[in-house]
Parts: structure tokens; sequence; C-alpha cells
């Protein structure tokens, strides 16, 4: 009901929604319920002025809300990577990565490789920040894939 209400009316939705999404106290729970779906039912300019306008950390509580699940990069997951600089950077990679990892599910070696697989298209993506982001996630996935291998082999011995 609520993805049919905002879809019907973007601009009227994100009115109500914007000043709960970003509270200046958090709404942890409602972060949550929100977290890979809502926030790109809204135009990406409407939602990267809200992050700027949160301040420190509104970039990085954005990522965490947005999608990361597709195999292209969404447009507000390419905004955000762009448009922070800084530690706001830092940490806005950091909200991207754990909610790529969000669904984490076995089995654990194929589900890595298969985000493998996603990380590995944006690693030639010609932004600078987002290159770098996909190479930092690309040398972790390749970590737990390591890991991941080492103990199933574990559980079969």
């Amino acid at each position: 009901m609520l993805e049919d209400a905002t879809k019907a009316a973007p601009h009227d939705v994100w009115a109500v929604a914007r000043p709960i999404i970003y509270a200046a106290d958090g709404i942890g729970h409602v972060h949550y319920a929100l977290h890979g779906w809502y926030i790109v039912l809204f135009a990406v300019d409407d939602v990267l002025r809200a992050a700027r306008e949160y301040g420190m950390g509104g970039f990085a509580l954005t990522a965490w809300l947005c999608p990361m699940s597709a195999d292209s990069l969404p447009p507000l997951a390419r905004a955000l990577l762009e448009q922070s600089g800084g530690a706001d950077r830092q940490h806005t990679g950091e909200m991207l990565r754990r909610a790529l990892f969000f669904d984490e599910q076995p089995p654990y070696v194929e589900w890595y490789e298969r985000k493998q697989r996603s990380v590995e298209q944006w690693i030639d993506d010609p932004s600078l920040p987002i290159s770098e982001w996909a190479r930092d996630v690309q040398q972790e996935l390749t970590h737990k894939i390591a890991l991941a291998r080492r103990r199933e082999e574990e559980r079969r011995a």
C-alpha cells in the first residue's frame, strides 16, 4: 500500500516521508523497514538534496536505504558515491557495501561469486569514486570467497 501511494503521488508523499526518513534523532526501525526499496521511488535529485541538507551522515543514511541487489549500480548509489566527499564518502561507501551484503545467504561461495560478477563491472567505471569503491568491495569479496571455501572444505572433512 505504501509503495502504491508513493508511486501515485511521489512528490506529495516525499513531503511527508522526507522529515521521517531524515529525522535528526534517527528512527532505526523505520530505516530497517524501508531498507533496500523505498528510497528509489523518489526522484534522485530530491533524495540527494535531502541527504545534503541532513548534514554529515546524510549520504551514508541514504546509502543504507538504497537497494544494492541488482546487477547494475543503481543511479542513486552512483550519485551518492560521486557527490559525497572525504569522510562522508568513506562512510557512504561503507553503507553501500553493507547494503550490498545485506541479503547474504548460503551457499555463501556461490552468493559471493554472483556479487563479485556484479562488482567486476563497476571496477572499470570511468568515475573514479565508483571504480575505487568497487575495487575495495572486490578485495573484500575475494577474501570472503576464500574464507567461505575454507569453511565448506572443513565441513566436508
